[in-house]
């Protein structure tokens, strides 16, 4: 919708696609920064590894960026672009943790993400799939418990493999908003 009414990404080059991600939580129990303000935003563009300076997710960021501060200033001087009903999301459904690692407190993943899902955040993700490959080199399938069909996202984010933060896949489902 944001593309085909008023992005003016080049078209010579077709920019990253830029999804929504709905975070369904009170602010006590979102632990970023976006939960600080009564309605956050925050720019997530990926999947890139730590430390990595890739320029197609710059530019992705800074058009998102700028998408966002060009919908704030149509807003705030009444010309307000018009809006679908609904806009496609992604709804989060939570973390399928890592298998603990065989160390003697389990502070390390036993397993690493399946090759399969490697770059593939936002694609679905069936019961029975590859999820894990563990350090013996057999497969984890995904068991099913936030869904049938669920879409992985965050996919082997560094932050995600020590139990303190979370450990685990973030997995999301889509569905149409409404647009307030």
């Amino acid at each position: 919708f944001v593309h085909t009414h008023w992005d003016d990404a080049d078209e010579a080059s077709p920019p990253l696609p830029l999804r929504v991600m709905v975070e369904e939580c009170s602010q006590c129990e979102a632990a970023h920064l976006a939960s600080v303000a009564r309605h956050g935003i925050e720019i997530e563009v990926g999947p890139t590894p730590q430390s990595l300076l890739r320029a197609d997710v710059v530019a992705s960021t800074e058009r998102c960026l700028r998408l966002l501060l060009r919908y704030l200033e149509l807003h705030y001087s009444g010309a307000e672009p018009a809006t679908p009903a609904t806009l496609p999301v992604y709804v989060s459904l939570g973390k399928v943790p890592f298998v603990d690692g065989a160390d003697a407190d389990g502070a390390l993943p036993g397993a690493v993400v399946a090759a399969s899902l490697q770059d593939r955040d936002f694609a679905p993700l069936r019961a029975g799939e590859a999820l894990f490959e563990a350090l013996d080199g057999s497969l984890v399938p995904y068991d099913g418990s936030l869904g049938e069909v669920v879409h992985p996202v965050f996919i082997n984010e560094a932050a995600y493999y020590y139990r303190e933060s979370g450990r685990g896949v973030g997995m999301s489902r889509p569905v149409e908003w409404p647009v307030l």
